[in-house]
């Protein structure tokens, strides 16, 4: 993923680099978790014609789906959301960064997980 290419000067993590792995993992991680959470709710929400809204009981399948159509918006949430997070945790690395740098060791060989 060229997006998530890290660079240093001097030894040290640039903060650009360290706010793009941010970015990134809390993207990926949270829109994964959140993506399965909302695809199972929806559909076992479809499934059965029946789901729980604001305390109204809804038995019509066409109602049911029509609810949540506002979980199309989770996508842009997640995003917007890392962007903001990743800012403060970039934040408080660069406040880090006052006391003691952020220094990258490279080695010549390493193992694939």
């Amino acid at each position: 993923m060229a997006y998530l290419k890290l660079e240093t000067i001097n030894g040290n993590l640039t903060i650009g680099s360290v706010y793009r792995l941010f970015v990134v993992g809390w993207v990926l991680g949270f829109g994964i978790l959140f993506t399965a959470i909302a695809l199972f709710i929806f559909v076992s929400a479809a499934i059965t014609g029946e789901a729980n809204i604001n305390g109204v009981h809804v038995r019509d399948r066409t109602q049911v789906i029509a609810t949540f159509a506002p979980v199309l918006a989770v996508p842009i949430i997640i995003f917007v959301q890392g962007f903001i997070a990743a800012g403060l945790m970039t934040f408080g690395v660069r406040i880090y960064r006052l006391w003691s740098p952020l220094t990258v060791e490279s080695t010549s060989g390493y193992e694939k997980l």
